[in-house]
């Protein structure tokens, strides 16, 4: 038995039609029409665009004047202890600090100081030791702790925060 090859004669395959250039011009017409139809319909005016205040405007802030000394009490605060990562072994950050606040409000800081330090310490475990490190962070934690004493205080009954002894060990 011999196996005959059953060869079939490749059909031949048609020539695929391209558009060529004509194709190219239909579709050139056609994104210039849809171009020039978007521009046409557009509005002539622009849509109207609400402005967005600045929050640092100088209109709009009030000039801050700093409280007479007369007027102010400081308050010192115990020291506190932080440990800064969460490893047991990690540095450990000792802050003295002391709150300018109101004569008349001065033992509502004291009464409120549990929760003046808790709010300090939740912020300072946040706080990497590199930022710690950078002298330009002192400016930046004085800010976060005095916006944390008007939280936990009341927004007029603390005018600063003092640092008064700053140890990372």
């Amino acid at each position: 038995m011999a196996q005959e090859n059953d060869v079939e004669p490749e059909a031949e395959e048609e020539p695929k039609k391209s558009s060529g250039f004509i194709g190219q011009i239909i579709l050139a017409v056609v994104m210039g029409g849809v171009a020039f139809a978007v521009v046409f319909f557009l509005p002539e005016e622009e849509p109207p665009v609400m402005e967005c205040p600045s929050v640092f405007t100088a209109k709009q802030e009030p000039e801050y004047k700093p409280p007479s000394l007369d007027k102010i009490k400081f308050v010192e605060l115990e020291p506190l202890l932080v440990s800064l990562g969460s490893n047991p072994s990690a540095n450990t950050l000792k802050i003295s600090l002391t709150l300018e606040a109101d004569k008349e409000k001065g033992d509502k800081v004291l009464e409120a100081q549990p929760k003046l330090k808790d709010a300090f310490t939740a912020y300072l475990r946040a706080v990497e030791v590199a930022e710690l490190e950078d002298p330009a962070m002192m400016v930046k934690l004085r800010a976060q702790l005095l916006r944390r004493a008007k939280v936990v205080l009341g927004p007029d009954a603390v005018h600063g925060v003092l640092i008064t002894e700053f140890i990372v060990r």
